[in-house]
Order: structure tokens, then sequence, then C-alpha cells
């Protein structure tokens, strides 16, 4: 597990409202609608959601992502942020999980959508835009850093979560939760009352545990697990 900054877990990300019939990418945040158009595979459901949990390279992972703030690695994020942009100085979602996918190289990540929109939903108001409302809705090269940072912070909880998930639906219900009781008490330490935590940590009374609500419960606990590589530069 690496820790972010305090307010990478409290910048709202906003309502997202995904257009499945138009891949297309709606985000409403304060700002009138704005779309991007994103490949197919984006909202589609990913085969094999679920891995096994030694089978992420996380110092593989950690050495593809330049977090340092040595004058190298700041050179390195600027070849990868050049490399994704279309040429606009600003990065788009569709941009992103392109390059995460060739530039980057990380397929683990790629497939990991909601750890991907997550990411880039906080790290697109990290720092103050000079291009007025606009750069509100991309990332641009002075947030470029912490988006690397909350990349790899938001896969390890989606492995946790995919970990857990044994369907593969994107969705924890209470007998895969407590099934991974055991499992997650190494990530988390002692769960006690194992149904009133899947009822604290779903906070909209579905039944089910969603993406969201486990990262929530995860940045509280302080989830780490027990394979990956915190080996990753934060200062």
């Amino acid at each position: 597990m690496i820790l972010l900054p305090e307010e990478a877990y409290t910048v709202s990300a906003g309502p997202i409202v995904y257009a499945l019939g138009q891949s297309q990418l709606s985000s409403f945040a304060g700002h009138a609608p704005i779309a991007w158009t994103l490949p197919r595979h984006f909202f589609e459901e990913e085969q094999n959601v679920q891995r096994v949990a030694m089978s992420i390279d996380w110092t593989e992972i950690n050495s593809k992502l330049p977090t340092e703030r040595t004058a190298e690695a700041k050179e390195k994020r600027r070849e990868l942020f050049r490399a994704m942009d279309m040429g606009n100085g600003i990065l788009s979602l569709a941009e992103v999980d392109k390059g995460i996918r060739d530039v980057l190289k990380i397929d683990e990540i790629f497939d990991a959508k909601p750890a991907i929109m997550r990411a880039f939903q906080i790290a697109k108001k990290r720092g103050a835009s000079k291009r007025g409302d606009l750069g509100d809705d991309y990332i641009e090269l002075n947030e470029f850093r912490f988006f690397l940072l909350s990349l790899r912070q938001y896969f390890e909880y989606y492995e946790a979560f995919s970990r857990t998930d044994e369907s593969g639906d994107r969705r924890i219900d209470l007998v895969e939760f407590k099934n991974a009781q055991e499992m997650m008490e190494v990530w988390v330490g002692p769960i006690g009352d194992i149904e009133g935590e899947f009822a604290k940590i779903d906070t909209n009374g579905g039944g089910k545990i969603l993406f969201d609500e486990f990262c929530t419960w995860a940045i509280a606990k302080n989830l780490d697990l027990e394979d990956d590589d915190d080996n990753i530069v934060l200062e």
C-alpha cells in the first residue's frame, strides 16, 4: 500500500454518467456536460476479472511509474505525458486509458477500468488549471505525477476488490465478503462483526459492495495487500 496525501481521498469526483450505447462518458462536476469518445472496451466487462494473488509483479509496475522528485524522473514523466497527449497539452480519459496500454504498457492496470476512472477523476482536480474550466476536466502536466500515484494506489484497491469478488461481477455480496474474511483480515486487521462491517461499507443499502464503497473502506482501514511492493516514492 502507498499512502497519498489526505486530500486525495476527499476530492469529490462528481457523479458519473455512462452512455454505453454511444461509448461516451459525461462528467457533471459543476460544469456543462463534457463528453469523451472512448474505446468500446472501456465499458465492456473484462474477461477473467479475478487474478491469482501472487500474479502481479508489483516491482515491475512501480518501475514504470516514475514518481520520484528527481530531475531524471521529472523528465521521464514529461516524456510519458507527451507520448499520451494527442497534441493539445492535456490528457482526456480516453488518452490516459490508451496510454496505460500503449505507453506505460501495464496490462494489469489497463484491465482495471474502475481504478483508472477513480485516479483520473481525482488527479484532474489536483492542480490549479491555467486553461479555465476546460482544464478542470482533463489532466495537465502539473497533475500527472499525482495521477501516477493515484493510479498505483487505486489499482491496489482494485486488486483487493477483485480477489474478494468471487463472481467477477464487480460487486461483492455478503456471502463473498464472509468467504473472504480471513484473507481481508491479513490486509486490514481483525474484523469482529463481519455482517455489521458489510452493512457499514454498503452505504447505499443495495446489498452489494461497489468499488467506490470498497475504496472508502480500504482507505479508512489502511488496506495493504500482503504481496505488493510498497517501494514507490511519495515525497
